[in-house]
């Protein structure tokens, strides 16, 4: 039970994780456009916070299984594994997909039009980034699904065990 205790905390700091990374976003966000911070560095801003996420899904896909897992419960630990692992990955590609167009705008010497490929990068950054978002959202909820089923099949096998003594 208590393996399980701690599956779900992992899966509860996942998910305040991603919260609190959404809200650091939109706050860093406002607080940039307000100071007059260059798109550049707004732009790396993010590419920094995404780059923090990926590194701790990373982490938390790093961190070893329970060693008295078994059958369904070691099989789902595996798929939240590598579900964190290729989260981490997505994370990271888009960062490094963006540092690299924004490697290429700072090559650009014309303030305007390097200005306007900065507003439609970060136009594009910002649907790839909810679709991303989005994306990861809906496997933490499906995963979130799962787990809750388990819980209350274990429920109702305990309930019956307890009957028969």
């Amino acid at each position: 039970m208590n393996n399980r205790a701690r599956r779900y905390g992992n899966l509860f700091l996942i998910a305040f994780l991603f919260s609190l990374f959404i809200f650091q976003l939109s706050a860093v966000g406002q607080g940039v456009l307000s100071e007059n911070i260059d798109t550049a560095e707004f732009a790396q801003v993010r590419i920094n916070k995404l780059q923090q996420a990926a590194r701790t899904l990373q982490g938390l896909a790093a961190e070893p299984l329970p060693e008295n897992l078994f059958g369904d419960e070691k099989k789902e630990a595996e798929q939240y594994t590598q579900w964190l692992s290729e989260s981490s990955q997505k994370l990271n590609e888009l960062a490094l997909r963006w540092q690299g167009t924004l490697s290429d705008i700072g090559m650009i010497q014309s303030s305007v039009t390097s200005h306007k490929k900065m507003k439609e990068m970060n136009m594009s950054f910002n649907r790839q980034y909810s679709a991303l978002r989005d994306e990861l959202l809906d496997e933490l909820r499906q995963y979130a699904e799962i787990s809750h089923s388990m819980k209350d099949n274990f429920a109702i096998a305990q309930g019956s065990i307890n009957n028969l003594r």
